[in-house]
């Protein structure tokens, strides 16, 4: 009898990447967008901030006056989300940098 090794598997993998953006009003529904997605709590988030939960919550809510949330802290959000922080990113560029032959659909 003779020894015949299997033939190869041969795996073809294909990726097609998407860069469409949920159509967003306004950076708050982006910025909260990406929390859910990231799947983290509020408390994770806070931790990652340094900053309380209970503060954290009240920046990112429908709160007015000065409890709004910094855009000095924007890059630590973006460390502490992991890859759904490019979301906002994403966003930020697609909604000011971009004309509108080159905007994301």
């Amino acid at each position: 009898m003779r020894n015949t090794a299997p033939p190869p598997v041969v795996i073809h993998v294909s990726t097609t990447l998407s860069f469409d953006l949920k159509p967003f009003k306004n950076f708050k529904e982006v910025v909260d967008y990406a929390i859910t997605l990231s799947g983290k709590s509020s408390k994770e988030i806070a931790i990652g901030l340094g900053v309380k939960e209970n503060r954290l919550s009240m920046m990112l809510g429908e709160y007015e006056g000065k409890r709004h949330f910094p855009l000095s802290w924007l890059p630590d959000l973006l460390r502490v989300l992991g890859d759904p922080g490019k979301i906002i990113v994403r966003w930020l560029v697609n909604e000011f940098l971009l004309t509108p032959a080159e905007k994301l659909a």
